[in-house]
């Protein structure tokens, strides 16, 4: 027996949202999504807003105020002595020095002495460790191994992000005075936002704790070890904290810039704070000074600075309030689960109203993931499951959509064939005739060997063969049933329809009178026949002709079948019947037609959107659809007067009209890799067309044109190609020269010293100059990979530099004026002296190069606010002002029939901007058509001198 599945819809529809939550897992798990949830977690906290630290951590501030004041660093460390005095008598629980002092003060030795006798004296400062992966000036392995290590591993470290090969420490007397150390690494994520704190760095199997875990462990226990499960678990005593891959925490940020207590180091040295605001403080002394600090983005904001971060750490550690990311079994759960849960609510629910539930299913899951983020700390991962929650949403509609659609085509199917029926029934009043008449079109209709009608006897407990065909059907009229007796009289009894395609193992088959006029039933499908007064009897139909089985669409004809029988008795029921069919089944029709208007909509309002130009011809090559992109294209005002007009009107190209005729003869796909527009300015697009076949796949209805602008991709490419020329001949240039140079040297002939050494310096000059420009091109290739550039900072002494420059160009532009002229306040500043060199040469020679005629090349430098200012200035060709701000863009230069004779990259000032950027500084430029242009640049004269780490890269935020 055949029965029909219980809510198939319901499981097809889960089915199809745990394939979309199962493709959504292995799809997504990447770094883009992995960027997209840290996103997420950014706005939890801007969501949620400030909230009140633990104010027993302060802040002391080496800050702007400090800098000003105190002058330009190193500044004594008896400052930090007499703030580590003022401490101590505030009655300060412990003071945290986050600032580096890795070698001795280079003031004066007294002043070591001095710091180390107060920090003996409060017996609280700790001190920072850095660690890095290559090895520091200072780094004191001696000193590091006789460190005492509060970290213990329970199990084998196998995994770190944080491992590290050398450690930078404190100066050795002031290490023996301090009450403890730890590092303060911190490792911004890719997008440069840091979100985690490594508590945990490891260093040839050691764990050394950080600065703000070695703190909170001296304030809160008597214990001398952290005991650390990698990646898992940090124990202090009896407290656990628990830590993510690479022994990190997830911050818990309070707020932004200044969310601590903050007081600057100059007030306090001066007597502007009260004592008894440090009173049982944890104080972090640090710096935030603009010049002299490292600033990271946050959730909160775009600066703040380190000291702040070690703040946060030690707040969250205090307060036991760090971030725990959900565990990924659980977040694998929500995924999986939440596919299937969709699927199976928009199951029942019609497409017009289904958006409502997916909406407030992507609201209850935000709703939710805020509430454990906010009260208990914990991130679960919300991105995955909302895309699950998209795809699963847009592919149930199809489905629900596409079943609509078969369902009312069926449900019109049944109709017309009823419609027929009844045609039947209204060609005669007489029952024998008429049912004889019905049960040929069942038989013909189903394809079946033999059918009859069973009806009530005036008893209503015997059924009475009524009408029968096929074999013996006129015997089988003089037999009766007993309701209950066989399935014919089971379904009688029940009501219920019966589909039983091998009868043999049915145990309500009765095979007594098959045998009788001996015929042999195979399957049978019987339902019953209704009215609204009640059950009349049964319509039987067995063996279906080709052997095949009976299926859920032969009953449904047959209860078709059934009801119009009932309506024999009931001739005036059966309009009113058969009016409510047809009114059900118009109505949902028109509810079909109305939703696939409406998602018909949707996808024009996309579409009609696109960047990219879109055209949609018909068969007779005309267009039946296009987009605002497309009329632009196509130079008409209006995508909507494009509608009916002939492709070969509105297309001037002629292969993009022949790879038309080849989509159309050809039923394949065809693109067109370039493609010219004239309008204002050329414009160069791909093209794709595709045709849009028929059901027979033989014609061809129709073909898509989409367009691509290309022309940034060509400019860009041509551009490239340039340059790869020009560096070429730029390198040959000096090894021909350094080749004829050296092969004259090597003559027998050439033994004049003055010759022979003026040969050498023009080979040393010409190797500078391959120098330069492979360091222009490793510094491009370092910017194009989105690196920063290592800067390596030294003390420069501009007059010197801007006199060999200048001197250097006037061995070569002898039809140019030279003048230098340099403030006698500005002298050198600090900065890296190959990339100011470069900077210099850059400007100066695009001035002798753009001034093709001779003239003035102008020099001068002054000092202001605190920022050397140079300017170059020339008397040439100038740059009209609408083409200034393509200046400093890579591969990009000014068009023009003086300046397409300038051989050149476009390459130049994209990279000076760069350095300069990288610097700090900024950089200008004003112009004027035939009186010349002017370049200035500006950067700070102080820097903190030291080997480049991580710290001492460029930044370059374009």
């Amino acid at each position: 027996m055949t029965r029909r599945k219980p809510h198939s819809k319901r499981w097809k529809a889960a089915a199809i949202g745990l394939v979309v939550s199962s493709a959504t897992l292995f799809v997504t798990w990447n770094d883009l999504y992995e960027g997209l949830e840290s996103r997420t977690y950014d706005f939890w906290f801007r969501l949620r807003g400030p909230q009140t630290p633990n104010p027993v951590v302060v802040i002391a501030a080496f800050d702007n105020l400090a800098a000003r004041e105190l002058g330009d660093p190193p500044w004594s460390r008896e400052r930090c002595a007499r703030l580590i005095d003022f401490f101590r008598d505030a009655g300060a629980r412990q003071v945290l020095l986050d600032l580096r002092m890795t070698s001795p003060d280079p003031t004066s030795a007294q002043h070591d002495e001095r710091l180390r006798k107060s920090m003996s004296r409060a017996g609280n400062v700790l001190l920072p460790l850095i660690f890095d992966e290559v090895e520091q000036p200072g780094a004191s392995p001696a000193l590091l191994d006789q460190l005492p290590v509060h970290c213990e591993y329970l199990t084998p470290s196998r995994q770190s992000l944080n491992r590290v090969n050398h450690a930078l420490l404190p100066y050795a007397p002031l290490l023996k005075a301090s009450a403890g150390v730890g590092h303060i690494n911190i490792y911004p994520e890719r997008d440069g936002v840091v979100r985690r704190a490594p508590m945990i760095v490891d260093l040839d199997g050691k764990p050394y704790p950080s600065l703000g875990l070695q703190s909170v462990r001296m304030l809160t226990s008597d214990s001398e070890t952290i005991r650390v499960e990698p990646n898992r678990f940090l124990f202090i005593d009896d407290s656990r904290i628990s830590i993510d891959v690479g022994s990190e925490v997830l911050l818990n940020y309070a707020g932004g810039y200044r969310t601590f207590p903050y007081y600057s180091a100059f007030d306090i040295l001066d007597g502007r704070i009260q004592p008894q605001k440090f009173k049982d403080k944890v104080v972090i002394v640090g710096s935030t000074a603009a010049q002299l600090s490292n600033f990271f983005p946050t959730p909160f904001t775009q600066v703040y600075p380190g000291v702040e971060i070690q703040a946060t750490v030690i707040d969250n550690l205090l307060e036991n309030r760090t971030i725990e990311r959900a565990p990924r079994a659980l977040n694998l759960l929500i995924l999986l689960l939440i596919g299937p849960m969709l699927g199976l609510v928009l199951a029942d629910q019609r497409p017009t109203y289904s958006w409502m539930y997916a909406l407030t299913v992507a609201a209850a899951i935000a709703v939710t993931v805020f509430y454990f983020f906010t009260t208990r700390l914990i991130w679960i991962d919300v991105v995955r499951p909302l895309n699950a929650l998209f795809w699963t949403y847009a592919i149930v509609l199809v489905y629900r959509l596409r079943l609509g659609e078969k369902e009312t085509a069926r449900t019109q199917s049944i109709i017309e064939t009823v419609m027929q029926v009844s045609n039947i029934v209204g060609s005669s009043l007489e029952q024998s005739r008429l049912l004889d008449m019905f049960l040929d079109w069942i038989t013909q209709m189903v394809n079946a060997e033999a059918s009859s009608v069973l009806l009530f006897d005036d008893s209503r407990e015997r059924l009475l063969f009524a009408a029968a065909t096929g074999p013996r059907s006129e015997t089988i009229r003089h037999y009766h049933l007993m309701v209950g007796e066989g399935i014919a009289g089971w379904v009688a009894q029940h009501g219920t329809p019966v589909i039983s395609n091998n009868v043999s193992e049915d145990v309500r088959f009765k095979s007594e009178i098959g045998d009788e006029i001996d015929f042999q039933a195979r399957s049978i499908i019987c339902v019953p026949v209704q009215t609204k007064k009640g059950l009349l009897g049964v319509i039987e139909v067995i063996n279906k002709k080709d052997g095949s089985p009976f299926t859920r669409d032969d009953q449904d004809l047959l209860v078709a079948f059934g009801n119009q029988a009932g309506v024999m008795l009931e001739n005036a029921r059966l309009y009113n019947l058969l009016e409510a069919k047809v009114e059900l089944a118009d109505q949902r029709l028109i509810e079909t037609n109305q939703q696939l208007s409406v998602e018909k909509g949707k996808l024009e309002a996309i579409v009609r959107s696109m960047a990219e130009a879109l055209i949609v011809l018909d068969a007779s090559r005309q267009v039946v659809f296009s987009n605002p992109a497309a009329a632009r294209i196509l130079q008409c005002e209006g995508d909507e007067l494009l509608i009916g007009r002939a492709a070969s009107e509105l297309i001037r190209q002629d292969d993009l009209l022949q790879g038309i005729e080849k989509a159309y003869e050809l039923r394949t796909e065809i693109t067109i890799k370039e493609l010219r527009v004239d309008d204002d300015a050329v414009r160069i697009y791909s093209a794709h067309l595709a045709p849009v076949q028929e059901e027979n796949l033989l014609e061809v209805a129709g073909v898509v044109v989409v367009f691509n602008d290309i022309t940034e991709l060509k400019e860009l490419d041509r551009a490239k190609s340039d340059f790869v020329s020009f560096v070429s001949h730029e390198m040959r240039s000096p090894i021909t020269a350094i080749k004829g140079f050296a092969s004259t040297l090597l003559r027998k002939d050439m033994t004049d010293r003055n010759t022979q050494i003026e040969f050498l310096r023009i080979i040393a000059q010409e190797c500078d100059r391959m120098t330069r420009l492979i360091a222009s091109i490793l510094d491009l290739s370092r910017i194009e990979a989105g690196r920063a550039l290592e800067l390596r900072y030294d003390q420069v002494n501009l007059v010197n530099m801007l006199e060999s420059v200048v001197d250097r160009h006037r061995l070569y532009a002898s039809g140019h004026e030279f003048s230098l002229s340099v403030d006698g306040s500005l002298t050198s500043v600090t900065a890296d002296p190959d990339k100011l060199e470069q900077i210099l040469i850059n400007l100066v020679g695009n001035a002798v190069k753009y001034s093709p005629n001779g003239g003035a090349v102008k020099v001068e430098a002054h000092l202001q606010d605190g920022n050397a200012i140079v300017s170059i200035s020339d008397h040439g060709i100038g740059i009209e002002q609408s083409q200034l701000g393509a200046l400093f863009q890579r591969y990009r230069r000014i068009a023009g029939k003086e300046t397409d004779r300038i051989v050149g990259t476009g390459l130049g000032l994209y990279l000076t901007r760069h350095l300069v950027v990288a610097h700090g500084g900024r950089i200008d430029a004003v112009s004027e058509p035939g009186i010349g242009s002017t370049f200035t640049f500006s950067i700070p004269v102080a820097h903190s001198i030291r080997d480049p780490g991580p710290g001492d890269k460029g930044t370059i935020l374009d």
